[in-house]
């Protein structure tokens, strides 16, 4: 039983589900190879950003650099100016949450960028270079998110509730309310792992070793997001999208939005589910629970994973098992 996934509670619901296993990169916190190769880049002064950058290794395709540079004219409309609200939008997706967009656009105008190489190196050092450069990167970019209650105004609370809008901008959400609670119960979950009166929010390393070992794929849900919009960079031998879970019932037993949080653990969770049993379309029968999970055929070529997602009793612990 793993304690990373006591985040929900209530009703008395259990549903049983197969997920399409995608190709495994090793272990399951081995994501991205190209992002995870060296470490941290160290810019010389001497050299312009995007040099230092491309020396190390870490450079884009001409494909990537064609398209980057048409979103920056397009983000860039005036010489060295403030970056563009609309065309960052476009560049984003005509219907990008409005949050995303307003905080992408107050960090790109704290860094001060003068010219597209700058703008390129700032990406390339979003999306290349490590994982804990970019979880850095969307750190920086949730302390412009801005927040409508008084309440949970630490830094924390404002990367957890960035983190479920970039892997939730392709639903639109538009409860505000939900996200708010979910970024709370994912703050919660860190600040149980830090320990009593360790600050987070004033602990940046500590958090992104949390990160590492329980939600690894932050990073790479950051990247995709980035890399899908500025670069148009498809799934590669070097690049696999995070790509959240897709139910093919709907699910009285939790929200989408925590599916997608669940999906932040491993890969093998990244992947259509499709449900094989159900207590409220089913029943409790014993016999319905063996003819429903026993009666599917797996290939050896198409490898499956099942797990049981379970509730027992409002207040009480959600348990998640995952059986390979």
């Amino acid at each position: 039983m793993s304690e990373q996934n006591k985040i929900i509670h209530k009703s008395i619901i259990c549903s049983s589900l197969s997920l399409k296993n995608h190709k495994k990169m090793g272990n399951k916190f081995d994501i991205e190879r190209r992002m995870s190769i060296g470490g941290e880049s160290q810019h010389d002064n001497k050299q312009s950003p995007v040099k230092s950058t491309e020396k190390n290794g870490y450079y884009l395709t001409e494909s990537e650099k064609e398209h980057l540079r048409m979103y920056y004219d397009m983000i860039y409309t005036e010489p060295n100016g403030a970056p563009d609200r609309d065309g960052l939008r476009l560049a984003l997706h005509r219907e990008a949450n409005d949050l995303i967009v307003e905080s992408l656009a107050q960090w790109l105008e704290s860094k001060s960028l003068t010219d597209y190489e700058h703008f390129q190196a700032t990406v390339i050092e979003a999306t290349r270079i490590s994982r804990s450069q970019t979880i850095k990167t969307l750190w920086e970019v949730s302390k412009y998110c801005t927040l409508d209650s008084t309440e949970n105004q630490n830094e924390l609370f404002r990367f957890c509730k960035m983190t479920l809008l970039i892997i939730s901008d392709h639903e639109h959400v538009a409860d505000m309310n939900e996200v708010d609670k979910t970024a709370e119960l994912l703050q919660e979950f860190y600040m149980s792992k830090a320990g009593e009166g360790n600050d987070l929010s004033n602990n940046l390393d500590a958090l992104i070793a949390i990160i590492h070992e329980y939600t690894p794929h932050i990073a790479k849900a950051f990247h995709t997001y980035l890399s899908m919009r500025l670069l148009l960079a498809g799934e590669s031998p070097s690049f696999k999208p995070y790509i959240p879970p897709a139910l093919s019932h709907p699910t009285e037993i939790t929200s989408q939005l925590l599916l997608n949080t669940l999906a932040l653990n491993c890969e093998e969770l990244q992947s259509d589910w499709n449900r094989l049993y159900s207590t409220t379309f089913d029943g409790l029968s014993f016999d319905r629970i063996s003819h429903q999970i026993l009666g599917y055929e797996v290939s050896e070529f198409t490898p499956f994973t099942t797990i049981v997602l379970m509730t027992i009793m409002a207040g009480t612990n959600m348990y998640y098992y995952q059986m390979l």
